[in-house]
């Protein structure tokens, strides 16, 4: 319906009048103008503005922010609230004395110049114990807890090393620290994700459809992106019949412990849980041999993941290669840390009574992309330096953690970031370093200096570095 004004209903009236009575005085002040057109153009007016709101309010596009959440309820979605961030930290003594974590311990980072503390709850109890759980690296008995942020959002991504503070005293515990950055904390879904996930349901509730899978997966409050891939397609990577691989970049952290025997001649084990999460420091990777003690990586084992069509899925086959350095007979016990969404999801798809006989759907993460970024800035005079740089540096590494499955990292998103932080004068161009970590991957700048992420990827947070001229 077309939006009329005030000015052209009254015209519109008064036309109609002259037609029946040419000599009607419509002028204002007169009767006919103030009793007759004038409110009845008035209301007309409103309703007019009445009905293009509730016209608007029916769009994905452009409904305000509480009509969309509205519309989204009408459809049986909900706006995905807060994550909490998932992450593991280490305790320790250094008597070796027995000492048991439990599970509900409360622990803390030291709050920053941005952002205060944040306190993390263990979710497993966990036991220091001689000899099994001594670390020759760092002369120390040790025990790793899964933890998990008491607020949801990104303010809990914090750096390694950065939670040290306990808040539950324990006995025998001279202390906590995480070896691993934690980055699975994520902020209240945003618009244009909520936005997607209506559109989505609009225009797929066909079972089986890319649509319908999509949004049946978007609908898990930890699943931030996805992307469907059809028989046939150009990515398609298996070729059985009714194969639908559903790539997502999302994750829950939790830990698994798995318990074997070696005998001589044995080369590998397969992890229980799959997909295992390598892309964390050894303080989330563990390995104890009954008898040579904690393993080294390089020495006595490691961890090869699989990058064949079924990798990232709950039928991959990641696994941990034995060297001859074990002895025959002794128990290894393996603690690691995989995502659960992805098992979580799969078990949703193959559960589901609506599921299309014969279709073939495979859930997998997405591949990981660290993106390392230094840039150098000048500041304006009278600004504090490290107030800044640490500013600069949660912005970047708040920007990257937004990018979508396969979507390119422009340089000139990240200087704009940069630029908008108070007290940055000036960014060097192009940036000192905008590249791919070598942990995973060799991404290097395209022609414009910017990074194509593949289609299975997702760029997210490297190593930030901001340098200060001076």
């Amino acid at each position: 319906m077309a939006r009329k004004s005030f000015s052209n209903i009254v015209q519109s009236m008064i036309n109609f009048l002259k037609r029946l009575h040419p000599s009607v005085d419509t002028k204002e002040g007169t009767f006919t103008r103030d009793v007759i057109i004038d409110p009845v153009a008035n209301e007309l007016d409103n309703f007019y503005a009445e009905a293009d709101v509730i016209s608007k309010a029916q769009s994905p596009d452009l409904a305000s922010v509480d009509d969309l959440v509205k519309l989204a309820e009408n459809l049986q979605l909900v706006r995905k609230a807060a994550v909490r961030a998932t992450g593991t930290v280490t305790f320790y003594n250094r008597s070796g004395t027995t000492a048991t974590i439990p599970a509900g311990t409360i622990v803390s980072s030291k709050p920053g110049a941005e952002v205060g503390a944040q306190q993390f709850v263990t979710l497993q109890t966990v036991v220091i114990s001689d000899p099994g759980s001594f670390n020759p690296d760092r002369g120390q008995w040790e025990a790793i807890a899964p933890i998990r942020a008491q607020v949801g959002g990104s303010q809990a991504n914090v750096d390694a090393e950065a939670i040290n503070v306990m808040i539950t005293a324990i006995e025998n515990v001279s202390g906590c620290f995480n070896e691993a950055t934690i980055t699975t904390g994520e902020d209240q879904e945003t618009i244009d994700s909520l936005t997607r996930r209506i559109k989505s349901v609009l225009l797929g509730n066909n079972v089986g459809t890319k649509a319908g899978y999509y949004g049946q997966v978007m609908e898990n409050e930890n699943v931030i992106d996805a992307l469907v891939i059809g028989p046939g397609d150009e990515h398609s990577q298996r070729s059985s019949v009714g194969a639908v691989d559903v790539l997502i970049r999302g994750g829950v952290s939790a830990q698994a412990i798995n318990e074997f025997t070696y005998n001589d001649g044995s080369s590998y084990h397969t992890f229980g849980y799959q997909p295992v999460h390598l892309f964390t420091t050894s303080g989330s990777f563990s390995a104890i041999g009954s008898v040579t003690g904690n393993l080294v990586e390089g020495t006595d084992y490691t961890v090869v993941k699989d990058t064949g069509f079924y990798g990232g899925s709950v039928r991959g086959n990641d696994k941990f290669y034995f060297f001859p350095t074990l002895t025959d007979g002794e128990t290894i016990t393996i603690i690691y840390t995989y995502n659960s969404l992805i098992p979580t999801l799969q078990a949703a798809i193959d559960g589901d009574s609506a599921k299309i006989v014969c279709a073939d759907v495979l859930i997998k993460e997405a591949k990981v992309r660290w993106i390392d970024v230094t840039a150098t800035i000048e500041l304006f005079a009278g600004y504090d330096i490290t107030e800044v740089i640490t500013n600069v540096e949660t912005a970047i590494a708040n920007a990257l953690s937004g990018y979508l499955i396969g979507q390119e990292v422009q340089q000139s998103d990240i200087i704009a970031v940069i630029a908008a932080i108070e007290g940055v004068d000036d960014v060097l161009v192009p940036l000192t370093k905008f590249e791919e970590n070598s942990a995973t991957g060799d991404i290097t700048q395209d022609s414009d200096g910017n990074l194509e992420i593949p289609w299975d990827s997702y760029a997210t947070s490297g190593t930030i570095t901001v340098i200060v001229k001076s």
